[in-house]
């Protein structure tokens, strides 16, 4: 799957094991399932670096700007308009 596992909330859930089974499930460490603090690393991040739009590939509340993405990564499947995918990093 590569640099596209995120590219869509089904496919990163997917990369993380979280499967409709996990439905009403409680969101804590004991229970195998949780969110993480941010890496430190992101902690500095500014608005220019990240790029909120509105929802797509949904029948109900597109308009609703509840999608946000990294500028710097290559692995998003719809940038808004004028944002120009980066570079790939040469291979070594």
């Amino acid at each position: 799957m590569g640099q596209w596992c995120a590219a869509a909330p089904a496919l990163l859930a997917r990369c993380f094991g979280i499967a409709l089974s996990n439905d009403a499930q409680l969101i804590h460490p004991d229970h195998g399932l949780w969110i993480a603090p941010r890496l430190p690393e992101l902690a500095g991040l500014s608005a220019a670096e990240m790029m909120q739009t509105s929802r797509i590939g949904i029948s109900q509340a597109q308009g609703l700007p509840w999608r946000w993405y990294l500028r710097a990564s290559r692995s998003i499947s719809r940038r808004v308009k004028g944002d120009r995918q980066p570079a790939q990093s040469p291979v070594v």
